[in-house]
């Protein structure tokens, strides 16, 4: 039996609304936290919260710095403070990222959410009209 374009179009369209329909939950999951996210970013604990966050961010990153300076000194030579050094700075790195993640964590569940009502309208109207066709 020789496969056809309508064939292997069917298997397609059949995949990818088996994958749409394992999303759907997830995205009306990530719908619901919007609302909540964009609250959590308008109230003067999130400001205080996130300027603590800021804080320690730049704290970090100063010492970051620090460590990347005695890094370029060409007096240190030990194998094991080069070492140390350059575990200080990954370690500052990652603390930074993380919070920076973390202050800017409520905006991207907004963004999400706004993403994931459209996701649902979308595949919720695909679902209207292929039971209409059926």
């Amino acid at each position: 039996m020789i496969a056809d374009k309508k064939d292997f179009a069917a298997v397609v369209q059949k995949r990818h609304a088996e994958a749409n329909s394992r999303l759907l939950p997830m995205a009306r999951l990530l719908a619901g936290a919007a609302p909540i996210a964009d609250q959590l970013q308008r109230s003067p604990e999130w400001e205080r919260y996130c300027t603590y966050l800021q804080g320690m961010a730049e704290r970090f990153a100063a010492s970051k710095q620090g460590a990347m300076e005695k890094l370029a000194d060409p007096s240190i030579t030990k194998d094991e403070e080069v070492r140390k050094l350059r575990q200080d700075v990954f370690e500052a790195d990652v603390w930074v990222r993380a919070l920076q993640f973390a202050i800017q964590l409520p905006a991207e569940i907004l963004k999400g959410g706004e993403e994931a009502d459209k996701f649902i309208a979308t595949l919720e109207k695909k679902n209207e009209t292929a039971q209409s066709a059926s």
